[in-house]
């Protein structure tokens, strides 16, 4: 009996170590949500995964693949309008919270009754974004960090459209002016 009681205090001491340890490192996924866009401009729906590529005294790295969905809704120029679509990006931290955002989506768009010409449009969308941020963090040390990122300053644009539907008093796809509040746990 005597001979299993230093191994496993052995055993304990190292578990435990390694455990302080993990506790110390800084969290390298985390999983964000869009509450602004539910609310304005409505309607839209969007999750990402994000893991953190590197990490220095004031900068950073991370990727992120995300869902975005818009369900149907009318528009007064176009129709009912939905799409979804898989992001794909990196966000940059430059000093501290500083953030600069690239993004790019991709997915399918429908729009049922158009307003100019009555038909029923579905097309492969493709877009491409950038957003300008500062994240504030919460928690930072505790079990289940949090932040917020406020991305005042955003643009956006259609660059392709398998099967593009008119807008009325539009004769080209302009760019979208946008901006975003993402909220997001760290683990």
């Amino acid at each position: 009996m005597k001979k299993c009681v230093f191994p496993l205090l052995i055993a304990a001491l190292f578990f435990n170590q390694a455990w302080l340890s993990a506790q110390n490192q800084p969290k390298k996924w985390s999983v964000e949500v869009n509450p602004l866009w539910i609310v304005y401009p409505g309607n839209l729906y969007s999750v990402k995964a994000l893991y953190r590529l590197f990490e220095h005294e004031k900068s950073a790295g991370e990727i992120y693949l995300g869902l975005l969905h818009r369900p149907s809704e009318f528009r007064e120029k176009e129709g009912d309008f939905s799409n979804s679509a898989l992001l794909f990006g990196y966000r940059h931290y430059a000093w501290k919270g500083f953030n600069i955002e690239w993004y790019n989506a991709a997915g399918p768009g429908r729009l049922d009754n158009s307003v100019v010409d009555g038909k029923d449009y579905r097309s492969f969308d493709l877009e491409i974004g950038g957003l300008l941020g500062y994240t504030f963090e919460f928690n930072k040390r505790g079990k289940l960090p949090f932040y917020v990122d406020l991305q005042p300053v955003g643009l956006a644009y259609v660059y392709y459209r398998s099967n593009g539907h008119p807008v009325a008093g539009q004769d080209r796809e302009k760019p979208i002016y946008f901006g975003a509040i993402q909220a997001g746990l760290r683990f």
